[in-house]
């Protein structure tokens, strides 16, 4: 069964140093990890952007 959780909850400051909280559902576990993307080389994406940076450094030096 479902269980439904208030969209607004408003909580005095008292009751939140007391202990109570947020009544939420769990945090964790929520959604499925993704897989890490890869670029067409193979490498991870920051990789491909650095090895990109690093040729268009070179082509400023070279002029």
């Amino acid at each position: 069964m479902r269980r439904r959780y208030r969209r607004l909850q408003i909580l005095p400051i008292r009751d939140m140093l007391g202990g109570d909280g947020v009544d939420m559902p769990p945090q964790h576990g929520t959604f499925k990890r993704a897989a890490r993307a890869r670029s067409g080389d193979g490498k991870a994406p920051g990789q491909s952007h650095q090895n990109h940076n690093e040729r268009f450094a070179k082509k400023i030096a070279e002029v």
